[in-house]
């Protein structure tokens, strides 16, 4: 992202390019334009990766955003089970990450939802994903609270961070995070528990969605293995899943 003061082009309107803009790997976005994007794009961990996206990722985005994106915020009722950091929709099989501001969200589908993983000092706890069971921890009740084995987790009095890594189905919001604490917090103090019964919660809702997702591919028919492969080798491609993540479930479509 880059601020310039001279006088050009927005790439997508044509119009001159003044105040706020963001430059793409080829050419400038103009404000007008930016405020046809999904809120979304202003968050810390997004916003520093708009750079790497070209002009035609804007205007697909751009044209999402007015098309798509307008019927899903139509159909979209808010269903039990949704907080302050995910509403979701169960029966239309959509879900947000809610933001403060006037713009729209963008709207996820469920089966946009690839992976999670609770990650507390840069440690993940626990992940889970569409076609595979959350592990790394036990959730324990409505109240979701985390407890049970930690994946290489290390014992200390304070935590600094606290977050939830969402993986998507989606080009510029590839990748999202649900934070619950970001400053020094003693692991035996209030702040700490509540930011640990609500990333539980979260997680619980983040399976819910994924096997609800499941569950709709298999009654619409399973796509063959090599169809499957193909999509994942895609998604590695573009850098929205890891080598890892692509060789896991490749051996586990091949049943290897």
């Amino acid at each position: 992202m880059g601020l310039f003061g001279s006088k050009k082009s927005c790439s997508i309107c044509g119009n001159t390019v003044k105040g706020s803009k963001i430059k793409a790997t080829d050419g400038l976005i103009c404000s007008d334009c930016i405020n046809q994007c999904a809120q979304d794009i202003q968050t810390k961990d997004v916003i520093f990766q708009l750079g790497n996206f070209s002009v035609d990722d804007f205007k697909t985005h751009i044209d999402f955003m007015n098309t798509v994106n307008k019927q899903r915020l139509q159909l979209f009722k808010e269903s039990p089970g949704s907080n302050d950091f995910i509403k979701v929709d169960f029966d239309n099989k959509l879900f947000y990450l809610p933001l403060k501001g006037k713009r729209e969200p963008f709207i996820y589908s469920f089966s946009d939802l690839l992976n999670f993983e609770l990650i507390e000092d840069g440690t993940t706890i626990s992940k889970g994903g569409f076609g595979s069971a959350v592990v790394g921890g036990a959730l324990l009740g409505a109240a979701g609270m985390i407890t049970g084995g930690i994946l290489g987790k290390k014992n200390k009095d304070v935590v600094s961070s606290l977050y939830i890594s969402l993986s998507l189905n989606d080009p510029l919001l590839s990748h999202r995070t649900i934070e619950f604490i970001s400053a020094d917090t003693k692991k035996n103090g209030m702040i700490y528990n509540i930011g640990k019964k609500s990333s539980g919660i979260v997680l619980s809702t983040l399976e819910r969605i994924c096997n609800s997702a499941e569950s709709l591919t298999q009654s619409q028919g399973s796509p063959s293995a090599a169809d499957e492969i193909k999509k994942f080798k895609e998604l590695f491609d573009s850098g929205i899943i890891t080598e890892e993540e692509f060789n896991a479930k490749k051996k586990q479509l091949l049943g290897l």
